[in-house]
């Protein structure tokens, strides 16, 4: 239903040829054209499956869907209808990556850090 989470390590190779994992640059241009990260958030969220009625617009057809993610901590899945979480190819430090965040209940999108080996889902950019 939501797709496949990856860990960062394996983010970084699942784009086909032609496609590159976003950056966090990649991320800031996105939401300055959607209209800014304060409403970021309801319109590149699909616009069913989220908890709650915090459904999106789906304005922009991104339709982002609440896959959450998988802790490496225990290896279960948790937040799935609540949040979903993309990978950047930006690392901050050795254990951390920059990732894009929606989560059900509020109308902006975020930009995080997150411990390489949970897993989110993927988007990919065309070059």
């Amino acid at each position: 239903k939501y797709g496949r989470l990856y860990t960062w390590a394996a983010a970084k190779t699942v784009c086909p040829s032609g496609w590159h994992l976003p950056s966090t640059t990649e991320f800031k241009t996105l939401f300055t054209a959607v209209g800014g990260s304060s409403t970021a958030g309801t319109v590149l969220k699909s616009s069913g499956g989220w908890y709650n009625d915090g459904n999106g617009t789906d304005a922009f057809g991104f339709s982002a869907l609440p896959s959450g993610n998988r802790s490496f901590y225990d290896g279960n899945f948790y937040y799935a209808g609540r949040y979903a979480g993309f990978w950047s190819s930006s690392e901050f430090m050795l254990g951390d990556a920059y990732s894009l965040y929606l989560n059900y209940a509020d109308a902006s999108a975020a930009r995080g850090l997150s411990v390489k080996n949970f897993a989110f889902a993927v988007r990919c950019v065309k070059d």
